[in-house]
């Protein structure tokens, strides 16, 4: 190719060899994959409990329980709790036993547990992590304990957490109602007043969560049989 003064002029052009795309004679051994719509992974709109108007409170109508069977141990004491009515069965069965545990594990460390009375030996693994998994802290000898606990029958069994040496209140359930369900369980403490909430789960959100801040945690497994991904809480409070 050259390029006179007066214009452009071709010389020679080589022009690449067209490629005609061709079916192939092959067939494949693989069937085809059924691919799930995009619209799975939107789950349907939930309402709170407590933002609906039209459900009923728990705490109005559920008997609670009360506390019977109450035995001293080593560092502690356990009891058991039954119904103080008729069962409510508001969002799935209420249990009608529990076992309640408390353990002075250390000078500032207290483990409570409550658990359903039916959970045995032959089928322990399907609600509680061995501890060989995830092992359990184990109690002091010689515990000489700052945080107190105490609880009450009245009007049915609340209980409350506080420290001995400042006396500051850090959890009470005095005055509500346990509710356990196999689908549903409810815990009311109260918070001090100008408190401050951070964390809770993963969300976009500011540090601090807001006063009077309603927060919701759903158990979402990962398209497996096996749960991933659970919700498990921890309260912590900082006192000055």
């Amino acid at each position: 190719m050259w390029i006179p003064a007066s214009g452009l002029l071709l010389e020679s052009l080589i022009l690449p060899t067209p490629v005609i795309a061709q079916a192939s004679a092959l067939t494949s051994s693989y069937a085809p994959q059924h691919t799930l719509p995009a619209s799975v992974n939107e789950a349907p709109p939930v309402l709170l409990n407590i933002q609906d108007s039209q459900v009923v409170d728990a705490q109005t109508i559920c008997p609670g329980y009360i506390a019977t069977n109450v035995r001293n141990t080593t560092n502690g004491f356990t009891a058991t709790l039954h119904f103080a009515g008729s069962p409510c069965n508001l969002y799935g069965t209420d249990i009608e036993a529990l076992n309640l545990k408390v353990e002075y594990q250390a000078t500032d460390r207290l483990h409570v547990e409550i658990a359903s009375a039916f959970i045995q030996a032959n089928n322990i693994s399907q609600y509680i992590l061995s501890s060989s998994l995830v092992p359990k802290p184990l109690s002091d000898s010689g515990v000489l304990p700052d945080l107190d606990f105490s609880w009450t029958n009245n009007p049915s069994f609340g209980f409350t957490v506080s420290r001995k040496s400042t006396g500051d209140q850090i959890f009470s359930t005095r005055g509500t109602k346990l509710v356990y369900e196999n689908q549903f369980i409810e815990f009311v403490s109260a918070l001090p007043e100008n408190y401050n909430l951070y964390g809770l789960g993963e969300s976009i959100h500011q540090f601090r969560l807001g006063n009077n801040f309603t927060k919701k945690f759903y158990v979402a497994d990962v398209g497996n049989v096996v749960d991933a991904y659970g919700v498990f809480l921890l309260h912590l409070t900082l006192c000055n």
